[in-house]
C-alpha cells in the first residue's frame, strides 16, 4: 500500500486480515515524495503494489499534467525494476467541501482520475475506480456517511474501500 494519509491512517493488516500487507502511506505525501521514496518500496520486492496519491499535489497547486507525469515516472520505474510486480492505481477519493475548507475543486479530482485511467490503459496497469463508491448520489462530493472531516474517511469508508480491494488481493 503505497499512498498518502488515507493509507497511513488505515489499519490495513486488520482490515484485510493479512499480516503480509505493508502500509507505506505517509500523511501529507505527494507524487514527488512518492517518487523520492520509491527505492524503499522496490527493495521490498512486493508481489503487488497499490498506489493512490495525488490529492496533496492538487492542494499544492500542481496541474493534472504535472501529477500525471510524476505517476508516469513512478509506474515506469516500478515496471522496470519490478517486472513481475502487479501494479494497481486507485482513483483519488472525493472530498466534501462542506466539511473540509480547501481551494481544491471536485473537477480537479475528476480530471486527475480521468488522466490516471488513461495513463494506466496506455501502460497496461490496472486502474481501480474507487471515486464513485464514495460520492453522494448525483454529486461529486464525499458522502457524509464516510467522513467526519470531509477529506479523511471513517471506519465505514475503510470497510467500503476494503471490500472494493478484496478481488485484487486474491
Amino acid at each position: 500500500m503505497f499512498r498518502d494519509s488515507l493509507t497511513d491512517i488505515g489499519q490495513w493488516n486488520e482490515l484485510l486480515n493479512n499480516p503480509y500487507i505493508l502500509n507505506r502511506g505517509i500523511s501529507g505525501d505527494n507524487t514527488s515524495g512518492a517518487l523520492n521514496r520509491l527505492s524503499e518500496v522496490i527493495k521490498l520486492k512486493p508481489r503487488k503494489i497499490f498506489i493512490m496519491i495525488g490529492i496533496n499535489d492538487i492542494g499544492k497547486g500542481l496541474s493534472t499534467n504535472e501529477i500525471t507525469k510524476n505517476y508516469s515516472k513512478i509506474l515506469g520505474r516500478i515496471k522496470k525494476d519490478l517486472p513481475n510486480t502487479i501494479i494497481y492505481v486507485e482513483s483519488v477519493l472525493p472530498i466534501n467541501k462542506d466539511l473540509f475548507k480547501t481551494n481544491t475543486s471536485e473537477k480537479q479530482i475528476i480530471d486527475l482520475n480521468i488522466s490516471l485511467n488513461k495513463l494506466c490503459k496506455s501502460l497496461s496497469v490496472q486502474y481501480i475506480d474507487l471515486y464513485h463508491l464514495f460520492t453522494l448520489p448525483n454529486e461529486n462530493k464525499l458522502s457524509y456517511k464516510y467522513t467526519v472531516s470531509g477529506l479523511h474517511i471513517n471506519g465505514d469508508g475503510y470497510r467500503v474501500w476494503r471490500d472494493a480491494l478484496k478481488p485484487y488481493l486474491q
